[in-house]
């Protein structure tokens, strides 16, 4: 009897979490990460209430559901929204990367109104999906890799070319080539990742890495 009641109980739980639109973000945060760097941060609660924060400005507020989309009413007027916005929402997992217009939108664990490493792993996914890294070897060879946003990726180089998946792990990006990548295998470990602005530029070893908007498998 007590195992059945028990069963029952994980049952209607798992049936409310499937029919609420909202329940992943109930004490976890959205990120939406702008062409420019800058981010949107919403911390939602169970009791219909969340903290906002930008930059520089931030507010207490409260959602609801008007019309099927999701209302934000922000105690303190947010910059160039104003104090109520709706926006249409599904329902996401942790980790998962949407975009939104010119927004790269991802679901971070926990409060996330800070950073910390964690926190820039995801947004360093956030910045790649949709895009092309570019890594260009010593001797001119170039690698790129472009990302979805369901978690794959395509691969090529001269010579090689592949499927993959990615995932945030920690303060890391995780990568899994379906076929074994030249001079690397078939796991790929990016340490601490930060997010990046399309057309910047860094090292990353003994290569120069680049992020270009968009797919640009192929080379100009």
């Amino acid at each position: 009897m007590r195992a059945f009641l028990i069963a029952s109980v994980l049952f209607l739980a798992g049936a409310f979490a499937a029919t609420d639109p909202m329940a992943t973000r109930y004490g976890n945060t959205t990120i939406a990460l702008d062409p420019d760097g800058s981010t949107t941060r919403l911390f939602y609660r169970a009791d219909q209430s969340f903290v906002a924060k930008q930059t520089n400005w931030q507010s207490d507020g409260h959602w609801a559901f008007e019309s099927g989309k999701l209302c934000l009413t922000y105690k303190i007027t947010r910059p160039g929204v104003g104090d109520k916005e709706c926006v249409s929402s599904e329902p996401h997992a942790i980790g998962d990367v949407w975009i939104h217009g010119i927004h790269h939108v991802t679901l971070v664990q926990g409060e996330a109104l800070k950073d910390t490493p964690e926190v820039l792993a995801a947004l360093a996914a956030a910045s790649r999906v949709g895009n092309t890294i570019i890594a260009k070897d010593p001797d001119g060879t170039e690698t790129r890799l472009y990302w979805r946003p369901d978690h794959s990726f395509s691969a090529t180089r001269p010579g090689w070319q592949t499927e993959g998946s990615w995932r945030v792990q920690g303060a890391s990006l995780i990568l899994h080539y379906n076929i074994p990548r030249p001079n690397m295998g078939s796991y790929e470990e990016m340490k601490n990742a930060t997010p990046r602005k399309v057309g910047e530029v860094w090292g990353m070893a003994d290569r120069q890495v680049t992020l270009v908007a968009g797919n640009q498998l192929k080379a100009p």
